[in-house]
């Protein structure tokens, strides 16, 4: 008997303290939703830096573009364009913090520089401190180690609770009572607390999400974006301005969906595309190529895959990349990405506007079941020309969303090089027109129809 209970105390041994139970990594992003209030779920974790010495390793949260302004005038973040610029929010976790793999310990600093140091090396049972006021303790207690449910998975968790004390031992009232730290062998931290604001703040978090490997919900996945099947349709709409010359070129694609194949982890899905030009000239010499949105044929992605790593507001470089949602036609979903020019200032804390003359910044947005539905290249300094595009009309699923421009698919393109052009039908007739002055349409009947336009 002696021997078997030695045997089990083994084998609870090794399950207890082998397993590594890292509570981030640096490349499993997360992200973390309020279990009081579901749409407050803008918690994420994402390390942009990390650097090691020894058994510590150093995460720097990503930054994040906040609403808050400062005046920056008479400092080295003045830059190019503005006195007025936005600043950087710090994320729940805090900008900087670390765990030692050998302790276990996880240690932040609150928005005051104040420090949390979270021990979960403790032995099952113990408890610690993480956090001291002027008269009380918050402490962390080891309560339990089981094989739970992490979002849709299995997975061993060590459960920890927190407690609030006086300096006598009293236990005070506090919201995080009871409250679960729990810690999963494969998915690291999957409920934890606001650091940053804490202990103004006291919020508890859950796992919303995690990626590498994928579990719950991140954000917008292309799964989401593309669900589409055959029959479907979307008609898309770009335009292109010469603005200085006053005239624009005017563009219409009509995606019909030929095919959809999926195997166990990829989706295919093949196009017909149907173009048509539209020229719409008020008297300039030249017209702007055709903008529009673009697909690859067929569009190719991973079951699971999201259309991007990068947190809410999560800044990197000049580009900033928002989840956030729309009501479109009952769908409220998006990704929105933009670039500013704008770059981080550390001594100043705010994101300092650059000379973009002669570049381009690029905006486009993605929405749940309607693929791209918006995209723009704005051009910077002497650079004038408005190029966007967007999605007009969809038929997805039997749901119609916005209304159908009908396209005269064939028509031609105008040789602006040429004084004259020659058209011939496909019955061999001959026409000659000017440029700049009609609109040719040939149709699969063989016959031609002329707009012509009143300048």
């Amino acid at each position: 008997m002696k021997y078997l209970v030695f045997i089990l105390s083994i084998i609870w041994t090794s399950v207890s303290f082998s397993q590594g139970y890292s509570p981030f990594t640096t490349v499993s992003p997360k992200r973390f939703v309020n279990p009081i209030d579901p749409s407050d779920n803008d918690y994420y974790f994402l390390s942009t830096l990390t650097s090691f010495s020894g058994d510590t390793t150093t995460f720097n949260q990503y930054l994040r573009q906040s609403g808050y302004t400062v005046d920056v005038t008479g400092t080295v973040c003045v830059g190019w364009g503005g006195m007025i610029q936005p600043t950087a929010d710090t994320t729940w976790l805090g900008r900087q913090f670390t765990y030692n793999a050998l302790t276990e310990e996880l240690v932040h600093s609150n928005a005051s520089g104040e420090v949390l140091s979270f021990d979960f090396g403790l032995t099952l049972g113990d408890s610690a401190i993480f956090y001291s006021g002027v008269s009380y303790d918050y402490f962390i207690r080891y309560d339990v180690l089981n094989q739970e449910s992490v979002i849709d998975s299995s997975d061993w968790v060590k459960t920890f609770t927190i407690w609030k004390y006086d300096g006598l031992g009293n236990l005070l009232s506090s919201p995080l009572n009871g409250f679960e730290i729990n810690l999963s062998e494969n998915y690291g931290i999957v409920s934890f607390i606001d650091c940053h604001s804490f202990p103004s703040i006291e919020k508890g978090l859950t796992l919303m999400g995690q990626l590498n490997p994928t579990i719950g919900y991140y954000q917008l996945t292309y799964d989401e974006v593309y669900p589409w099947a055959p029959g479907d349709t979307l008609e898309l709409r770009g335009v292109n301005t010469f603005q200085g010359w006053g005239v624009q070129t005017t563009s219409h694609k009509l995606i019909t969906i030929q095919n959809r194949i999926e195997t166990s982890d990829s989706v295919w899905i093949y196009l017909n595309i149907d173009t048509q030009i539209d020229e719409t000239p008020v008297g300039a010499p030249g017209y702007p190529d055709p903008y529009n949105i673009i697909y690859p044929n067929p569009i190719v992605y991973e079951k699971g895959s999201i259309i991007h790593a990068l947190p809410h507001k999560g800044v990197q470089g000049s580009t900033i990349y928002l989840h956030d949602s729309i009501d479109n036609c009952g769908i409220r979903a998006r990704i929105r990405m933009y670039d500013e020019f704008n770059m981080y200032c550390d001594s100043c804390d705010c994101f300092v506007p650059y000379d973009g003359n002669g570049s381009s910044a690029y905006t486009g947005e993605y929405q749940e079941g309607l693929g791209i539905v918006y995209s723009r290249i704005q051009q910077y300094g002497n650079w004038i020309d408005l190029t966007e595009a967007e999605l007009i009309y969809s038929n997805v699923g039997g749901v119609q969303c916005g209304a159908y421009t009908p396209l005269a698919v064939g028509e031609l393109e105008l040789d602006h090089d040429k004084e004259l052009i020659k058209i011939v039908d496909l019955l061999g007739r001959e026409t000659t027109i000017k440029p700049d002055t009609v609109q040719i349409y040939i149709y699969s009947d063989g016959s031609i129809e002329k707009v012509f336009r009143v300048e």
